[in-house]
């Protein structure tokens, strides 16, 4: 009995250390349906007033057609836990749209819709 409650002790510990491990993960799937061709992404926690080209910038990567997908892997570094993000899309045109707000602990695709509107799921 004493060697099943040390193995089981020992499990919940890797377990643990498993799970915090994986604290902060905020990566996500991100659908172009804008009509246009997406040069550059940018993620900036909610609560910043402005966009930072050396921090929030997830860019480059090969532009993103229309209809395409792409994973989105950052590294929010200080900002590992916080919730609500905001997100921006650099297009081919010289044109940029903004999208406020969403939860990246909860939203595992972010759509982009061609009447400037987004939808995570």
């Amino acid at each position: 009995m004493k060697k099943f409650l040390c193995g089981l002790l020992l499990a919940l510990l890797v377990v643990s250390s498993v799970s915090v491990a994986f604290a902060g993960r905020q990566d996500f799937t991100l659908k172009n349906e804008t009509g246009k061709t997406i040069v550059a992404f940018w993620v900036s926690p909610a609560k910043d007033s402005k966009w930072d080209a050396e921090v929030d910038k997830v860019t480059p990567w090969k532009d993103l057609l229309t209809g395409e997908s792409c994973n989105v892997t950052f590294n929010p570094n200080k900002n590992k836990n916080e919730e609500d993000w905001d997100i921006r899309a650099d297009f081919e045109d010289g044109t940029s749209i903004e999208w406020n707000d969403f939860d990246l602990f909860k939203t595992y695709t972010i759509t982009l819709r061609s009447d400037g509107t987004a939808h995570g799921e």
